[in-house]
């Protein structure tokens, strides 16, 4: 049997996806400070969706919409749009030569090069407000079993505790919601109580589509997803992605799908190339965000150089160690160190070979005691541009804390 996939097979997600290109390739979003799409974006874009978010306002946020939360990131980590910071007001704006290609490829192709962006590539901790990171490892050490249900049978995952699922139904969040948007199940919802915040969602029970069951089967069968961390470190799962397979995911399944298929599929994630230019950093203190400073640093400056100015931009001593993380969760992947520490070492990454791009957010991590932490994003690269020959402070906004608490 070959897959046949359409612009609604084996969801309407393509479908809705190409209306997102649509309207925002015509009329690109302007941004929120939070670097998010504009409420007047979302409520227009929301009533074009199959799945419509019904307890929204011209007043909500980005996350109250789910679908479009989802499209927003996967539209990131793949390229397809930019955080436009450049000009006086941020825009959403799309990258028009690769959402061509995009439009181009085979419907099977394209789901699989979304799916494989959502998956493989975007961060956790963004996609679910309620941030519930041990989804990652409940959702592999459930998929073994969860792939032996019968397509179309009800699975009951809230019964007791005692049920396999019972703590996958409490953490999955709006990850739930991410894999029927895929139609690899269906999740039935559990009523909300009151005291709930919006981004409260648990499930009763999930029915897995036929070709959400061979999706998985084909997974745990190639042993990709054990919910064990593999000796292999290309199959580590850690609290970050969902999936950490090797190669392409379409690599798996291409011969359940016509050959032609998958010819010309587009990478997610392009070789990065030095991009020189000034680059503009907004540096805030991540428990009080209204304390920021905003810095320069040219291409060819290192993370140790960031290091240096926020150190001066907050008046600490430069006494400990050290450590930037590449996405907004502290974990152990992408992150480079104080070169006394352990490789990566920041003092060899420059800024301009991370393939770093307007809107991107990132942490650094200062004293592995007091646990300084600050939320940096890079608001814009001033490309023909005079560079700094060193990183200097442009703004300062709020008195910056006292690195040491007084002792008496």
């Amino acid at each position: 049997m070959l897959w046949e996939f359409t612009d609604t097979f084996p969801s309407p997600i393509l479908r809705d996806f190409h209306l997102f290109l649509e309207t925002l390739c015509t009329s690109p979003s302007p941004l929120t400070p939070s670097l998010n799409l504009a409420r007047k974006t979302l409520f227009g874009l929301n009533q074009k969706m199959s799945w419509q978010q019904a307890d929204v306002t011209e007043k909500s946020d980005q996350p109250s919409y789910p679908l479009l939360h989802l499209f927003y990131h996967i539209s990131l980590e793949s390229d397809l749009f930019r955080c436009q910071a450049e000009a006086k007001k941020p825009f959403f704006e799309p990258n028009l030569e690769k959402i061509g290609q995009f439009r181009s490829m085979h419907p099977a192709a394209q789901y699989f090069f979304l799916l494989e962006t959502y998956l493989q590539h975007c961060d956790v901790e963004s996609l679910d407000p309620s941030r519930r990171f041990s989804f990652v490892f409940l959702l592999a050490g459930s998929l073994s079993l969860l792939s032996q249900a019968e397509a179309g049978k009800e699975v009951e995952i809230r019964t007791n505790p005692k049920n396999p699922f019972w703590s996958l139904s409490w953490n999955m969040g709006f990850h739930g919601l991410y894999f029927e948007y895929f139609g690899l199940w269906s999740a039935k919802q559990e009523k909300k109580d009151k005291s709930w915040s919006k981004a409260m969602i648990y499930f009763e029970s999930l029915t897995l589509t036929p070709f959400g069951k061979y999706l998985f089967e084909t997974l745990v069968g190639k042993k990709l997803i054990s919910g064990e961390e593999s000796e292999e470190e290309d199959l580590y799962f850690d609290e970050t992605k969902l999936f950490q397979i090797p190669g392409r995911l379409h690599e798996y399944f291409v011969d359940k799908f016509p050959a032609h298929v998958f010819s010309g599929m587009l990478p997610v994630v392009e070789e990065v190339v030095f991009r020189d230019g000034v680059y503009v950093c907004k540096v805030s203190l991540h428990y009080q965000s209204g304390i920021w400073r905003k810095v320069a640093l040219a291409a060819r400056h290192t993370l140790e150089d960031l290091h240096f100015i926020i150190q001066e931009a907050f008046r600490f001593d430069d006494d400990h160690l050290y450590s930037f993380y590449l996405h907004p969760k502290n974990d152990r992947r992408d992150v480079y160190h104080h070169p006394e520490f352990e490789a990566p070492g920041a003092d060899e990454a420059k800024i301009g070979a991370l393939g770093l791009l307007p809107g991107r957010k990132f942490r650094y991590l200062f004293d592995f005691g007091d646990s300084w932490q600050f939320d940096i994003v890079l608001e814009e690269i001033r490309e023909g541009e005079k560079v700094p020959k060193e990183p200097k402070i442009l703004e300062e906004h709020g008195k910056a804390p006292k690195q040491y608490r007084d002792w008496e």
